[in-house]
C-alpha cells in the first residue's frame, strides 16, 4: 500500500482516494466516522498500531 497525500482537484472529490467517492461524503464526515468507529470499538489500538507499524517497516504493508 503506498500512502500518498490528497490533493483533490478542484473538480474531484476529497474522498475519493479512500474508496468512498459513491457515499459522497466530505472529507470531515470521514474522519468523524472513523473517530466514531476507533472510540466504540474494544479493539487494543495500541496494540492494533503497533502490529501496523511492524509490518509497514517489514514491507508486508
Amino acid at each position: 500500500m503506498k500512502s500518498s497525500t490528497l490533493k483533490p482537484t478542484p473538480d474531484s472529490n476529497p474522498c475519493s482516494d479512500w474508496g468512498v467517492e459513491d457515499l459522497d461524503s466530505s472529507r470531515s464526515e470521514v474522519v468523524e466516522t472513523i473517530l466514531t468507529a476507533f472510540f466504540k470499538s474494544s479493539v487494543d489500538h495500541a496494540k492494533k498500531a503497533r502490529e501496523l507499524i511492524i509490518k509497514k517497516r517489514k514491507g508486508k504493508l
